[in-house]
């Protein structure tokens, strides 16, 4: 499992983590229109079926994979939870009080910067996880084409690891979907090739809004 270090708050964008630089000015807050979607009446995603599941947040899910393949991070950002932002958590294990959460308007500026900022510690070594925005997504968000993936799956896991997996405790009305690649495709024989990305959402203001991404891979 992925320890985590202490966050610091940086000051004034709202983003917890530990950075090598300061920002002299505010970044640009301006609210970009979300693309209407429809949804289901019901606001806790746990209790939607896997196909119920898939109705519901497919089309959705679709746009913030696509986002991710092309780095779109205005486009990301327009699917973000407005409210509680989006929570980056580098495998199974969601911590809270740790993992680095972003407001969606941060992200496209964000991602041209070179910011370093500590989104935990690698597992096995427990160095420090020292990364800009643009590392850590190709490193442990997109490191696969993920809209080719082997499967897809719907409040259903599909992963394992012996990371705790407490995404049902952590977002309990979330529909979450799930990005699976087995390891076949690169002759994998050890098992430790697997991964998987998770997508979380929760519903707001008669939508559904990205809240988390969970990255699952083999871990010691």
């Amino acid at each position: 499992m992925l320890k985590k270090t202490a966050i610091a708050l940086l000051a004034g964008l709202g983003v917890l983590g530990w950075v090598n630089e300061s920002y002299a000015s505010a970044l640009d807050r301006a609210v970009i229109p979300v693309n209407t979607i429809v949804t289901a009446n019901r606001s806790s995603g746990a209790q939607f079926s896997p196909a119920e599941a898939e109705k519901i947040i497919a089309p959705r899910s679709q746009l913030v994979i696509k986002a991710l393949k092309d780095s779109d991070m205005k486009t990301l950002g327009t699917l973000v939870h407005p409210v509680k932002g989006v929570r980056f958590s580098p495998d199974a294990t969601i911590l809270p009080t740790a993992d680095l959460i972003f407001k969606g308007e941060q992200l496209a500026p964000l991602i041209q910067k070179d910011t370093v900022f500590e989104w935990g510690a690698y597992d096995g070594t427990g160095f420090p996880m020292k990364l800009t925005l643009k590392e850590y997504l190709n490193q442990f968000v997109y490191d696969r084409d993920y809209a080719n993936a082997e499967k897809i799956a719907y409040n259903q896991f599909i992963a394992s690891s012996s990371s705790t997996n407490n995404l049902r405790e952590v977002y309990p009305d979330a529909i979450f979907s799930e990005y699976y690649f087995s390891g076949s495709e690169s002759n994998d024989i050890t098992g430790m090739l697997f991964s998987s990305l998770r997508l979380i959402f929760e519903f707001y203001k008669d939508e559904w809004y990205l809240v988390g991404i969970s990255h699952v891979h083999w871990t010691i």
